[in-house]
């Protein structure tokens, strides 16, 4: 290979070119999952933007943003549960009463 500093010039641009293109998709990435409301991690946001993972993590900016977006959607996630759990505990009460009321010595004599 030719080392001239004009190869070298054309690599590095390349390079930098490449390196760009690759945020894009990954930007590109983290706008669908959170559009999906999908899971944000390394190994979804590489696999949407079709790019190694170990670029994710050598880049300090994007591994911050997706390591922030995860916490983010684990936070709505773990709201979500516990509304539901809330829900379900109302609910079990409610049958927890339809059910002694079944079972309650006033309602055996109907028998």
């Amino acid at each position: 290979m030719n080392k001239n500093p004009t190869n070298l010039k054309e690599l590095n641009q390349g390079a930098k070119q490449r390196s760009k293109q690759a945020i894009t998709k990954v930007r590109k990435a983290l706008k669908k999952l959170k559009k999906e409301g999908k899971k944000i991690n390394f190994e979804s946001v590489a696999k949407t933007a079709r790019v190694a993972k170990s670029m994710l993590y050598a880049n300090r900016q994007l591994r911050e943003e997706i390591e922030s977006l995860r916490e983010q959607h684990l936070a709505q996630n773990q709201e979500g549960l516990l509304t539901e759990m809330s829900k379900l505990e109302t609910e079990n009460a409610r049958l927890k009463i339809l059910l002694n009321e079944l079972v309650s010595p006033t309602n055996k004599s109907n028998y």
